[in-house]
């Protein structure tokens, strides 16, 4: 009841004949996406929700004089009492990229969904996604106050570079349980380490021989096929120091292997915590720690990412390709470990993983 008469249907429903409170609420779908099929069901945490979403995006409708007047053209609920619309579509832009294109880039702290600019203030990874937003206007200015994925339209599927078999315009063929093969759509989009692919040849960009990555596929409108491709070409670095203010992370086994992020470069370095995975400063990286590094082809974008797991335990077998074994489990050795490392049947030691769970980094005893 209260959530029609917030609606202004107090008058529709007490003049209906039956339920008339039942009635005014389907007529604004306020029943929408219920678990509850009669109104003799009880009430879930979960309807609840539903019940208050569906009654914030109802029309709102006045009353003039006992009379309601409804038209099709009603503002929300939302947006008569708090200015808050609604919004769905496909992100195409952040503020370091476009789908297609670096220069279709939203402005800086903004994003673009369906061809309209939203300020937004979250990490979230939304660029491809089909998303819904609430936001208001404000001075000209639409400031998104959440964004979320919409249910069930992302569908994500992560391959690693050990596994890719072969792949042409439309088809990646990979190895999981068996050869199996993810389709592209007619038309989709490349993102290299974060920014727009600058060339068009993707086969190009899957080709991870004697490197390490991944990628990961998006089917933004459930039809099966992939609408956007992110390809991660990913270095490692295990550090034996930090230079904040050369913006360099110095490598342990190899000068080579150490990075140099561009001083105009916007980077994002991640750690992970018992409360999830969080920005941090490059000063709070410490020696001993393997970072995995994404970098875009222009070098305008970069992320690092400290790799937290690691396991120990002895070296029970070596496979002849590249996986090692571990207290008799198999482990895959990163193209990082292959190039700095010789190991040796019966060692024990320190192991670090790196994405997918490759081994990176060791620490063995003499």
């Amino acid at each position: 009841k209260i959530a029609v008469r917030i609606t202004g249907r107090k008058i529709v429903a007490d003049s209906a004949s039956g339920n008339g409170y039942y009635k005014a609420a389907v007529s604004c779908d306020i029943d929408d996406d219920l678990s509850m099929k009669s109104t003799n069901d009880a009430v879930t945490k979960r309807d609840a929700v539903i019940i208050i979403r569906n009654m914030l995006e109802a029309g709102y409708v006045e009353n003039y004089f006992d009379k309601v007047r409804i038209t099709n053209n009603e503002p929300t609920v939302m947006k008569k009492f708090r200015n808050i619309e609604k919004v769905e579509g496909v992100v195409l832009a952040n503020e370091y990229t476009g789908l297609y294109s670096k220069e279709a880039k939203s402005d800086k702290g903004f994003i673009n969904i369906d061809g309209e600019q939203y300020r937004y203030s979250g990490e979230k990874k939304l660029l491809g996604k089909r998303v819904t937003a609430y936001y208001t206007d404000l001075l000209s200015e639409k400031r998104a106050l959440c964004v979320f994925e919409k249910e069930n339209r992302n569908s994500e599927l992560a391959i690693y570079a050990d596994t890719i078999e072969a792949s042409d315009r439309r088809r990646i063929t990979y190895q999981a349980d068996g050869i199996k093969k993810a389709n592209l759509a007619e038309v989709y989009s490349v993102i290299y380490n974060g920014i727009a692919a600058r060339k068009t040849d993707l086969a190009g960009y899957l080709s991870f021989e004697n490197k390490d990555g991944y990628i990961t596929l998006l089917d933004n409108n459930g039809d099966g096929n992939y609408d956007v491709v992110f390809v991660n070409e990913v270095k490692y670095v295990y550090l034996s120091d930090v230079d904040a203010k050369g913006r360099r992370l110095i490598d342990k086994n190899c000068i080579e292997n150490s990075i140099i992020f561009d001083e105009d470069a916007d980077l994002k370095i991640y750690d992970t915590f018992y409360y999830g995975k969080t920005l941090v400063d490059m000063n709070e990286l410490s020696a001993g720690f393997v970072i995995a590094v994404t970098v875009s082809e222009d070098e305008s974008y970069a992320e690092a990412e400290v790799c937290i797991k690691e396991v120990s335990g002895k070296i029970t077998g070596i496979g002849d390709d590249g996986e090692l074994y571990i207290d008799n489990k198999e482990y895959k050795l990163s193209e990082y470990a292959k190039k700095n490392y010789s190991f040796e049947n019966g060692k024990a030691g320190s192991f670090y993983l790196g994405i997918g769970g490759l081994i990176v980094a060791a620490g063995t005893e003499d």
